[in-house]
């Protein structure tokens, strides 16, 4: 068996270069067999160092509670978290309003009904009378 060729693998990082020895083709099917064997080892190669990127995405993402914390002094320390809760208090004013004008509109239009069952008479002409809360 002889050696005529050899493949080294060097990968991106500081890892040690990985050598494979690679007989001279006797066949296409042997190189073919070659040549599926460095695609698979290349991919393999290709997934680790894929898989190590995303480990280290994790790592960039996690946040720790003493982060989480000097966070929220930060946005405190801004004003944003006075500013929101003013915004809470006036969305809450809103609401109550909308809540108090729905029910106005409710107690008017039974007042609107009542007054045209009833058909108050003013001067001998028929006439409506709306009451304003």
């Amino acid at each position: 068996m002889e050696v005529t060729d050899a493949v080294v693998l060097a990968p991106q990082d500081d890892q040690s270069a990985t050598a494979m020895e690679v007989e001279g083709p006797t066949s296409n099917l042997d190189a073919e067999s070659q040549l599926a064997q460095l695609q698979n080892l290349l991919a393999a190669s290709e997934q680790e160092q894929e898989q190590e990127h995303l480990e280290d995405q994790v790592q960039q993402l996690a946040v720790q509670p003493k982060d989480a914390q000097q966070e929220v002094e930060k946005v405190r320390s801004n004003g944003v978290a006075e500013l929101f809760a003013e915004y809470n208090r006036v969305l809450c004013s809103l609401i109550e309003a909308h809540e108090l004008n729905q029910q106005l509109k409710a107690k008017n239009l039974a007042l609107i009904e009542e007054l045209q069952t009833r058909r108050l008479r003013s001067s001998g002409s028929d006439s409506i009378y709306l009451c304003t809360l």
